[in-house]
């Protein structure tokens, strides 16, 4: 962002990962947020978002967020809406690999450095998160180093 000017920006065709999205289920940070993922050959404009990280493979990645209290301490969220721009309510569905379209907003903070802010979320092809299983057994306190190969 050249100019200091706040400004709302909508980024397409994104593939999401690690998005928390729900209230009561914020990243470790305290907030809402999600890794966008796209073609290397998309850096330089993603770039404009935030620090852009070699995912390799041919893909890169952005992280971008959103604090739950606004600067005048009231609650927000992160606008989630499916590709006919109805509510979608189920967030805790949304899985790695979900492509979405994003509105992100961007503003000058204190420090004279762009911040920039995930304001929402349109989910076009959802893929389901599901819990894995995990292979542990329920713990035999009387045999706790048995040798098994991983």
């Amino acid at each position: 962002m050249t100019n200091t000017q706040p400004k709302t920006t909508i980024i397409r065709n994104i593939e999401i990962r690690y998005p928390r999205l729900a209230k009561g289920k914020l990243d470790p940070y305290g907030k809402y947020s999600l890794q966008m993922v796209a073609d290397a050959s998309r850096a330089e404009e993603l770039s404009a978002f935030g620090r852009v990280k070699d995912l390799g493979d041919g893909l890169i990645g952005v992280n971008v967020s959103r604090y739950p209290l606004d600067k005048n301490k009231k609650q927000v969220t992160v606008e989630v809406v499916d590709a006919q721009k109805e509510p979608f309510t189920d967030v805790d569905k949304i899985g790695n690999g979900t492509k979405a379209n994003l509105k992100v907003f961007q503003y000058q903070n204190p420090m004279g450095t762009i911040s920039t802010r995930l304001m929402a979320a349109q989910i076009v092809e959802l893929v389901e998160y599901v819990p894995s299983e995990n292979d542990f057994d329920t713990v035999d306190t009387a045999a706790t180093n048995q040798e098994e190969d991983f």
